[in-house]
C-alpha cells in the first residue's frame, strides 16, 4: 500500500465519522419510536385508541420484537459513543485544520509518487566507451531490478 493510500484512508475515516454518527442517531430515534410502539402494544393500546389486552402468546411475540428493538437501539447507541471522540476531533477547530493539512499532504505525496513512478534514467556514456565487466554488470542489473520492484510496492 502506498503512503498516499494510507493518508487517503485516514482522511476517509475522519470524514466518514460525521456521516456515521448522523446515521446511527437516526437509527437510535427509529428504534426508540419502535420501542414506544411495542410498549403501547403490551398495554393493549391500539392505534385507534383503547383495544383489548393481548393474550399470553401475543405478549410473548411483542416481547420478542421488543427485545430485538432494544438490541438494535443498544448497537446504535454504542456506535454513537464510539464515534463521538472522532467527531469532536473533526468538528474542533484544531481538528479541521489538521484535516485540511492532511489533504494538502496527500496532494503533495501523490505528486512525489507520480514523479518517482515516471522517473527514467538515461545512459551518460556510450556502451562502447565503458569497460566490459560481465560480473559487475550482472550484479548491477540485479540491484536495479530489485530496486524497481521495491519502488513499485
Amino acid at each position: 500500500m502506498k503512503i498516499s493510500e494510507k493518508i487517503e484512508l485516514i482522511i476517509y475515516i475522519l470524514e466518514s465519522c460525521k456521516k456515521d454518527v448522523g446515521y446511527y442517531h437516526e437509527k437510535l430515534k427509529l428504534s426508540e419510536k419502535e420501542q414506544t410502539d411495542l410498549y403501547h402494544e403490551l398495554e393493549g393500546v391500539s392505534i385507534y385508541g383503547k383495544g383489548k389486552a393481548p393474550t399470553f402468546k401475543e405478549r410473548a411475540k411483542i416481547a420478542t420484537r421488543l427485545q430485538k428493538a432494544l438490541f438494535k437501539r443498544r448497537i446504535a447507541k454504542d456506535q454513537v459513543r464510539l464515534n463521538d471522540p472522532l467527531l469532536i476531533l473533526v468538528e474542533n477547530e484544531i481538528g479541521s485544520k489538521f484535516l485540511n493539512h492532511l489533504r494538502q499532504v496527500l496532494g503533495e505525496t501523490r505528486k512525489i509518487e507520480k514523479q518517482l513512478d515516471d522517473r527514467v534514467y538515461s545512459l551518460r556514456s556510450d556502451e562502447d566507451d565503458r569497460p566490459s565487466n560481465p560480473a559487475l554488470e550482472k550484479s548491477l542489473n540485479q540491484l536495479i531490478s530489485q530496486w524497481k520492484s521495491d519502488v513499485k510496492k
